[in-house]
């Protein structure tokens, strides 16, 4: 198939030349069988050869990348001894001032 757009003056056009009977308007272009198109582009006052407009391939459907499992967040064992944990008075102020365990840690 071959795109041809008519180029002529008149308000409109019907093919009289290969017979197909399909009519143009103003700057229109048809799609027409190429021994159709050979036939009317003998008339290049009349008709011109257009580019078909190229089919856009298929989008091809997204893929998706299967998510990748987070690792769980490595917390420190604390040892039986206690060793690596941390005390929970530790640096505490209490509101009285003192270490939250009742002793002062303000020493003058």
């Amino acid at each position: 198939m071959i795109k041809v757009q008519y180029i002529g003056e008149k308000p409109s056009k019907r093919d009289t030349v290969a017979g197909t009977g399909l009519v143009w308007e103003p700057e229109q272009s048809l799609e027409v069988e190429d021994a159709v198109a050979v036939k009317l582009l003998q008339f290049p006052s009349v008709w011109v050869k257009t580019e078909l407009a190229e089919e856009p391939e298929p989008k091809k459907p997204a893929v998706k990348k299967a998510a990748t499992p987070k690792k769980p967040a490595v917390k420190k064992a604390a040892t039986e001894d206690g060793a690596g944990k941390q005390d929970d008075k530790a640096g505490a102020v209490g509101a009285d001032g003192s270490g939250g365990d009742g002793t002062d840690n303000n020493e003058a």
